[in-house]
């Protein structure tokens, strides 16, 4: 589990505790205010652990989305050389082979030293790229170079992954497989969002209430009292 996710694991373990101590307290804690009372704190503490793991669950689906895209596009590059190879091969003129080319090159991309695709793996699951290897620009020259042999007559391979039918089923997938990440990205960031504003939302968030909490404590027990001291060293941070 990343820092980040052992951070709010971390803020909701302190707040379970938070709650045994006050509910040690026997009669003696009785805040005024209700969203401190012993029955408040533990609805925020299951609504806390359901939004924390929600978001893992989430992010859970979007990885196996990134994975099964990066499964999708491993042969990517290859096909591209294949086609392109092929289209040279039916007798087309040397414009339409240098088109090809050209959409092949840029399938390829411009590194001098390719990223190895555990690196690509990383990066992708957190990051955009703006560079011409990002998936949703190769799927353009994907796109480009299928539309281009499929609209020359020359082009008619016996392979049946080059066959024109074959590319564009591919290509239709590949956008499906594709926009699968962009969704599960989307429920995951949502999710994120829910567990912010459950944990660390002002005023009613749980880092806050924790706190209030420990203002309540101390100001029934007093600051050097054996009660406040159990609890005043809990620590919650927000994060992100």
């Amino acid at each position: 589990m990343s820092s980040p996710e052992t951070g709010h694991a971390k803020n909701i373990a302190n707040f379970e505790s938070l709650i045994n101590f006050c509910a040690g307290y026997g009669p003696t804690y009785n805040p005024g205010r209700a969203s401190l009372s012993l029955d408040a704190l533990r609805t925020k503490l299951e609504a806390s652990k359901a939004a924390f793991a929600d978001t893992i669950n989430k992010e859970i689906l979007y990885d196996n989305a990134v994975n099964a895209r990066l499964d999708a596009f491993k042969d990517f590059k290859g096909l591209s050389t294949k086609i392109s190879n092929a289209l040279a091969a039916s007798g087309v003129g040397p414009n339409i082979i240098d088109a090809a080319r050209t959409l092949n090159r840029k399938m390829q991309g411009g590194r001098a030293t390719p990223k190895p695709e555990a690196t690509v793996d990383a990066v992708e699951t957190r990051t955009i790229s703006a560079s011409q290897q990002g998936f949703d620009t190769r799927l353009e020259h994907l796109q480009g170079l299928i539309q281009l042999v499929s609209s020359q007559p020359e082009y008619t391979p016996n392979e049946e992954e080059l066959k024109p039918e074959s590319l564009k089923a591919l290509i239709a997938s590949l956008y499906a497989i594709n926009n699968r990440v962009r969704e599960a990205e989307v429920v995951w960031s949502n999710a994120r969002l829910a567990r912010t504003k459950t944990m660390y939302a002002e005023g009613d968030g749980l880092a806050h209430i924790a706190l209030d909490v420990k203002k309540y404590v101390k100001s029934v027990f007093g600051a050097s009292s054996l009660e406040y001291s159990q609890i005043k060293g809990i620590t919650f941070r927000k994060q992100s």
